[in-house]
């Protein structure tokens, strides 16, 4: 039995960084993992994507690279295969950055599978997993974990697409994209979240056809309309085809092809390679034994805690996807930071899920934190718009990046920014400091008094909040 102060299960972006705080306070911790250190965002997820949509863009920048004034001679050609091997290069550093840091913070990784016993203990079965250098390890026999506080960390798991047809082999999730090893000539994707636009660009931009479908009636439909509205058309430049209000109603497998009917305001059917179902995710808790101890769910399966990560149960914590709350690396990272402080006897500010950034790693990116136009009318707020298009920005001209806008919603009566929404070049950069913004709960006339060097992406953005309150230079 190994004993200790805190176990944390599953060893990705909320897991990892729980463990290192955890260290950092005194406390006794045990990190245990059944796959890989990083967890889904770095092994199948954010990373391994990131460096997909640069080889794209890169492929692209070949394609446009005369409007520079820089004529290539000799065609395009995709090296898929190169390509896989540099995203694998990326992710492998990162992982072993991981595991330099689990080292030297002292942490015990034990890998395995983990299920509760009890609302202290754990039972963990073994299986090979990738927690040290070379080859996975494997326990040789079930362990038993005894802890004062257990932290769940499982994240969470690719939805199923609900359609007849659905269970075949050629019907894949994101996994089951960064598994391929050819490029398809064609391929539907279903959901238009940020996972099924990147992955929609992806694959446009390395040649294939594309068709993206959409239930609802935009695409990124929790983004403000504007900014999806500006996507949407960006997308479709691309060459990509874009259906919204649009359902798969079932697909048929006919040899090495899927006969897909849709149903919506695009009916018909269609005929392709491979369907990428990116239409949402759920909680990864199968087999963690939580209804044995009583933790509590919603509805949908998603575990319930209070602003510092607790849970019904005194002595269980969860943190990350699993929660539901954001499913973002970036929020499972702050709040192990604050579940940890706060069991050290810390005084940590909880996590705002409205003050959490969004972004989508598109072209243009989409970026957004705060009340979206439609939520702050929706909260009976009076509201002040402003806008400021990078069409009007001398440096985003300059880099041929002249698509998109950034849009600030204040509330009106004192001028207090409600939310900052972006959709253009590299806004996923400069959305920190309207997260900052936020978090100071500054006013209008704050964030149009910085002074912003020129000539930078990042002017626009006081641009903006000037255009709000009804001072615009640069725009009508």
């Amino acid at each position: 039995m190994i004993k200790t102060d805190l176990a944390i299960i599953g060893a990705g972006p909320g897991g990892y960084v729980a463990a290192l705080r955890a260290s950092q306070l005194g406390i006794g911790v045990v990190l245990i993992e059944s796959s890989h250190l990083g967890g889904v965002c770095l092994n199948r997820g954010c990373i391994p994507t990131k460096a997909m949509l640069e080889t794209a863009a890169v492929a692209h920048q070949a394609r446009t690279a005369a409007t520079f004034g820089v004529v290539l001679n000799e065609g395009l050609h995709i090296d898929y295969p190169a390509a896989l091997a540099r995203r694998d290069a990326v992710v492998g550093r990162l992982k072993n950055g991981v595991r330099g840091l689990l080292k030297r913070g002292k942490v015990r990784v034990v890998p395995g599978r983990a299920s509760f016993t009890g609302p202290t203990t754990l039972s963990v079965e073994p299986v090979k997993a990738d927690i040290g250098a070379g080859k996975g390890v494997a326990l040789g026999e079930p362990e038993t974990i005894e802890a004062e506080r257990i932290i769940v960390a499982t994240g969470s798991r690719p939805s199923l697409l609900p359609v007849p047809g659905a269970d075949s082999d050629r019907v894949i999730d994101s996994d089951g994209a960064l598994a391929l090893t050819e490029l398809p000539a064609d391929l539907l994707v279903t959901g238009a979240g940020a996972v099924g636009c990147e992955w929609s660009l992806i694959f446009a931009r390395l040649g294939c056809r594309v068709t993206l479908v959409e239930m609802l009636p935009a695409v990124l439909p929790r983004e403000d309309a504007e900014m999806s509205g500006v996507l949407a058309k960006a997308l479709e430049a691309e060459g990509i085809t874009v259906h919204t209000g649009t359902s798969v109603r079932s697909i048929d497998e006919q040899g090495k092809r899927l006969k897909v009917e849709l149903d919506g305001d695009s009916d018909g059917s269609l005929a392709v390679d491979f369907i990428l179902a990116a239409a949402g995710r759920g909680p990864d808790t199968q087999g963690l034994g939580i209804d044995a101890v009583g933790i509590a769910t919603d509805s949908k399966g998603w575990i319930v805690t209070d602003p510092f990560q607790r849970t019904n149960v005194p002595s269980v914590l969860a943190i990350g996807d699993v929660t539901g709350q954001a499913l973002l690396a970036h929020a499972a990272s702050r709040q192990a930071i604050v579940a940890v402080e706060k069991l050290a006897g810390l005084d940590p500010d909880p996590v705002v899920v409205e003050r959490i950034p969004s972004v989508t790693y598109t072209h243009p990116e989409v970026a957004s934190v705060g009340l979206t136009e439609a939520q702050a009318r929706e909260k009976g707020l009076p509201v002040t718009i402003g806008r400021f298009p990078f069409a009007a920005n001398g440096r985003a001209l300059a880099q041929g990046e002249d698509v998109g806008l950034i849009k600030v919603v204040a509330e009106s009566r004192f001028d207090r920014v409600l939310g900052v929404h972006m959709v253009g070049p590299h806004v996923g950069e400069l959305i920190a400091e309207a997260v900052m913004a936020l978090d100071l709960e500054v006013t209008l006339d704050e964030l149009s008094s910085v002074i912003r060097a020129h000539p930078t992406l990042s002017e626009a953005l006081g641009e903006a909040a000037l255009a709000a309150a009804g001072r615009a230079l640069h725009t009508a």
